[in-house]
């Protein structure tokens, strides 16, 4: 119960400053571990049994594990990692689990992905209706790029080429209309991707000052350095190397990606996890 509340309080507070600041302080994140791991230690020496303290760092190394795997692909940012580890370390992999023998915290992990996909969708779209008119003039230019237009052209020679075989082949009714289907969502995803890119130029990307820079900002255009050299940002984010070596060079602004803040998604799954758990263990 003690750390049901503290993740679920860490959660509200890290739902709180993300949202007004884009970034997760470390001192929250190791506060989280540091309190899951003593906890688990102090449960085995009460109770003498080395279990408590194996769970909690069997849970941290699992988030860590899943965290910077979802870090390094470029899915979550370094503070929605740590994060995890933390929620790992408190929950533990064995001392929390459902009828089934699932431990709860990979169930939590399982409903963070797909929580996450939902809130990250409406985030995006209500962006792109508060930026609509700015994102409607973007996504009409890269229509217009050469690149787009021949990519375009392809496709639509494809669809051209492709359902006349459909009726003239002697294939089965119900998949030719899934390969129509198929189609269909391929010539919608094309543009919907680019309607994504314009979303996140328009609405996501900023200028930002250097000196504002903070570790972990995601940079998203190579900048011009002195004597003909670029600066290539790194896909997780710059390190305080990278920002001294922009102010070195006398770079002012940069354009830098706000990602969405991902932990009320996190709080949202800790809590549809609580509340599955109950129900299927009632059920069992």
């Amino acid at each position: 119960m003690f750390n049901t509340f503290i993740v679920l309080a860490g959660l509200l507070l890290g739902s709180l400053i993300d949202i007004r600041t884009r970034e997760i302080p470390d001192t929250l994140n190791f506060s989280l571990i540091g309190i899951g791991l003593i906890s688990g230690l102090f449960m085995s020496v009460f109770h003498s049994s080395i279990s408590y303290i194996a769970s909690s760092i069997t849970g941290f190394l699992a988030g860590a594990i899943i965290g910077i795997f979802l870090f390094y692909t470029g899915q979550w940012g370094g503070g929605d990692a740590k994060m995890v580890m933390g929620i790992g370390a408190l929950t533990g992999l064995s001392l929390h689990e459902f009828g089934a023998g699932i431990p709860f915290f990979l169930v939590f992990i399982i409903n963070s992905l797909l929580i996450g996909a939902v809130y990250g969708l409406i985030w995006v779209f209500a962006i792109s209706i508060k930026n609509f008119k700015e994102i409607r003039k973007e996504f009409t230019a890269m229509r217009q790029d050469k690149q787009v237009i021949f990519l375009r052209k392809i496709i639509i020679a494809l669809l051209i080429i492709i359902i006349p075989l459909l009726f003239i082949l002697q294939i089965d009714f119900i998949a030719k209309i899934m390969i129509l289907v198929a189609l269909f969502f391929f010539f919608i995803s094309f543009h919907a991707s680019m309607f994504l890119r314009a979303t996140e130029k328009v609405g996501m990307v900023k200028d930002m000052e250097v000196s504002k820079l903070t570790e972990g900002d995601w940079v998203v255009e190579q900048v011009k350095l002195k004597k003909g050299k670029v600066f290539k940002p790194p896909k997780t984010g710059v390190s305080l190397d990278d920002i001294d070596l922009l102010k070195k060079n006398n770079v002012k602004k940069v354009a830098v990606k706000q990602g969405i803040p991902f932990v009320p998604s996190f709080l949202l799954a800790y809590i549809a996890t609580l509340f599955i758990g109950n129900w299927f263990l009632f059920v069992l």
